[in-house]
């Protein structure tokens, strides 16, 4: 327990927590355990060819050297990480930790679950201005010669000044749209960093203040953080009216605290390792970075009375679950692909959420096939806590071929409980999930962001003062 080891920093404010495990006498144990179960197996397979291959759930032997094996795995990319933390002068391992959603996790060998790389949040890339993910200083079984693990992309790191890999491989992030921010944790008197991409209106000589807008991503941003900054670029290129608003779009990606890790799901992260996936937004957190973020642009850029809050697949849930707790002074929301999650004790907590889901004006959408994103009960019980008719009125209208992925003409079904409660579903567009791609982009049909620049709550203007 004594041996020195690689050192990662813990969660609570970069308190840092030995992880003893080159030289540790358990894994001299486990490697004999190895060499005895390696042993067994070929024996077994000598006398019995056709039996199945040994297994870990059969042998114990086995399981002890599968043990072994990640664990000497974990013990070397434990090692590589701390080495480059501690000789790289541009690491930005005090911006955060990943604490306990990284190092090695109890049964992590017996799941097949990869460990986390840890230490390393964000990093200033030497060879050009980008900000880089800490995610690319891991390893494993593939893309290992198309990642650089000191750069934010293979050409950079060849000293290709300015130039880049496609998107796709270059893992930086754009200096001007990365921010960090201090926000209160739930821990008393403490305060923890996070992170997110702005966008602040820049075109046609704009002058605010502007409608505000929280634009929460899906699950698979998590391990890929550099992809936020692209999302939010190719939707205000796309849509003017997009670029007329401040767009705010917090990372719930791997080591943030906004982010709420598994403990059961798992994925693949760029390397093709099985690890921990995400569950969803921490609420609070989420909320909090957004109005801070507001605040710090000031009354000048952003107009309180519009805050408005959309998200898609996992923020879809999130800004459902932002409008039952603070719907009371926001002005629009507009989930996409996602339902919300009701949590133990919502039952209890029912007279609540329907004060703050009250009046604030909600036009979800999803794909019509895709009838695990939304609920009919929901949408029902909104409508009878605000005096309205359980039926909903419906309009069918075919929209523009070119919004589809396959050569049907897809429909728009819009069912509505009254102006300020509607489900809008897109048919046969040949999508089984992704509705927000052409809600986001087409502004001339769907009309998003114009309506949301539309609405306004006076009662938001009172997080200017809190």
């Amino acid at each position: 327990a004594g041996a020195a080891g690689p050192r990662l920093r813990g969660a609570g404010g970069g308190v840092e927590e030995e992880r003893a495990v080159k030289d540790s006498p358990a894994l001299d144990w486990l490697r004999v355990l190895a060499a005895a179960a390696a042993a067994e197996m070929a024996m077994e397979t000598a006398q019995q060819p056709d039996e199945p291959e040994v297994s870990s759930e059969s042998c114990p032997l086995a399981a002890a050297a599968a043990i072994a094996e990640k664990t000497m795995g974990v013990a070397q990319q434990l090692e590589e990480q701390e080495a480059f933390a501690e000789t790289c002068p541009f690491a930005r391992d005090d911006l955060g930790a990943l604490g306990e959603q990284g190092g090695i996790a109890e049964g992590n060998a017996a799941n097949e679950v990869g460990p986390s790389p840890g230490g390393v949040l964000w990093f200033d890339c030497p060879g050009c201005d980008r900000v880089v993910t800490g995610l690319v200083l891991g390893h494993g079984p593939a893309n290992g010669d198309v990642i650089s693990r000191t750069h934010c992309c293979k050409t950079c790191e060849r000293g290709g000044r300015g130039l880049h890999n496609s998107d796709w491989w270059c893992a930086g992030t754009p200096p001007g749209m990365f921010h960090e921010i201090e926000v209160p944790s739930s821990q008393q008197d403490e305060t923890v960093t996070a992170h997110y991409i702005l966008h602040v209106p820049k075109a046609d000589g704009a002058k605010g203040p502007f409608a505000a807008v929280l634009l929460l991503h899906g699950g698979q941003t998590y391990y890929w953080p550099e992809t936020l900054f692209q999302e939010v670029e190719m939707l205000v290129t796309a849509n003017r009216a997009a670029e007329r608003c401040v767009i705010i779009a917090p990372f719930a990606t791997k080591g943030e605290p906004i982010a709420r890790e598994s403990a059961y799901r798992v994925t693949d992260d760029r390397f093709e390792r099985r690890v921990p996936y995400v569950d969803d937004f921490r609420w609070d957190l989420t909320w909090d970075t957004f109005v801070a973020a507001c605040r710090r642009l000031g009354p000048e850029v952003v107009d309180f009375s519009r805050l408005c809050v959309t998200g898609f697949s996992m923020g879809g849930q999130a800004a459902w679950e932002i409008a039952a707790f603070r719907g009371s002074v926001i002005a629009a929301v507009a989930p996409m692909a996602g339902r919300m999650p009701w949590s133990t004790g919502a039952w209890e907590e029912q007279d609540a959420f329907a004060n703050e889901l009250g009046e604030v004006p909600i036009r979800a959408y999803s794909i019509a096939e895709d009838s695990g994103t939304f609920s009919w009960k929901d949408f029902a019980w909104i409508a009878e806590r605000r005096g309205l008719s359980t039926q909903p009125a419906q309009e069918v209208q075919q929209l523009l071929c070119a919004l589809a992925q396959s050569r049907r003409r897809p429909w728009l079904c819009m069912h509505s409980w009254g102006a300020g409660l509607q489900l809008r579903l897109v048919k046969d567009s040949g999508e089984s999930h992704n509705c927000w791609d052409m809600v986001y982009r087409s502004e001339e049909t769907f009309g998003l962001f114009g309506w949301f620049a539309s609405q306004s709550n006076r009662r938001g203007l009172s997080l200017l003062s809190e």
